[in-house]
C-alpha cells in the first residue's frame, strides 16, 4: 500500500503552448489576422511574443483594447487558430509523456487556452487520453501569472501544493505561477521566451532540451 501511496504522489504538471506544441507561428499569425480583420493597428510580434503565458484577454487589455472588443476579438481568433496547421509536437515529448505516463506517474496540464482549443489540439495529436486533470481558461476565474490554475490542478488531483511537483513551462510567468502556488518551477527554453524563461524567478531550474527534462524528472521524481 505505501507503494501505490508513493506512486500517487508523482506528478508532474505541464505548460500546453510551446512547452508541448510549437504553435508560435499559428499564435502570432492568428493575432495579426485579427487585429487587422478589426482594423485595428497590429502591435507587432515582439509585443505579443513578451506577453505568451497569459491569457488572451489581458493580453489585449494590457495591448490597449477597449472590453467591448475583447469578445469579437476573441471569436477571430479562435477561428483563425482553427484553420492554421503550421504546428506540430515538441521533438522528443510525446515519447517522455508515455514513458511517464507508463511510469505511473499522474499528468497534468494548465494552460491559459481556451477550452476548446484545449481539447482540439490534444485530439490532433492523439494525447487527450494521457492528462489526468486539464485546467483550461474557463476553468479559473484568474490566470497566470496568478497561482489560482496550478492550485486548482493540485486540489483536481487531491494533493497540496508542494516542490516536489515540478510546473514545466516555456514562459516567464509560468515560473512566476509555479514560485506563487508552491510548486517548483521548471523552464523550459525551447519556447518563445527562450532563455529569459527564468528571469522572473532565478531558482526555476532551467532546461534545455527534452533529454534534459527527462533526466531530471527521471532524478526528481524517483
Amino acid at each position: 500500500m505505501q507503494n501505490i501511496a508513493l506512486m500517487d504522489q508523482r506528478i508532474v504538471i505541464f505548460d500546453l503552448d510551446g512547452t508541448i506544441v510549437d504553435n508560435h507561428v499559428c499564435l502570432l499569425q492568428a493575432f495579426e489576422q485579427s487585429f487587422n480583420a478589426m482594423n485595428i493597428p497590429y502591435p507587432g510580434n515582439e509585443e505579443i511574443k513578451k506577453r505568451f503565458g497569459k491569457d488572451l484577454d489581458t493580453i489585449l487589455r494590457e495591448i490597449g483594447l477597449a472590453e467591448e472588443q475583447i469578445g469579437e476579438f476573441r471569436r477571430k481568433f479562435s477561428d483563425s487558430l482553427s484553420k492554421c496547421h503550421d504546428f506540430s509536437l515538441v521533438e522528443g515529448i510525446k515519447k517522455l509523456l508515455h514513458e511517464l505516463k507508463e511510469e505511473g506517474v499522474r499528468l497534468a496540464i494548465v494552460t491559459s487556452k481556451s477550452k476548446n482549443l484545449v481539447e482540439n489540439e490534444l485530439k490532433h495529436f492523439n494525447l487527450d487520453q494521457l492528462f489526468d486533470v486539464i485546467v483550461d481558461e474557463s476553468s479559473t476565474k484568474n490566470h497566470k501569472p496568478d497561482p489560482e490554475p496550478l492550485l486548482k490542478a493540485c486540489e483536481l488531483l487531491e494533493v497540496k501544493p508542494n516542490k516536489s511537483i515540478p510546473y514545466v513551462g516555456d514562459s516567464m510567468y509560468d515560473q512566476l505561477a509555479a514560485q506563487r502556488a508552491g510548486l517548483l518551477p521548471v523552464g523550459v527554453t525551447w519556447g518563445v521566451h527562450g532563455d529569459l524563461v527564468s528571469s522572473l524567478v532565478p531558482e526555476t531550474e532551467t532546461i534545455k532540451s527534452v533529454s534534459q527534462l527527462k533526466d531530471f524528472l527521471q532524478n526528481h521524481l524517483n
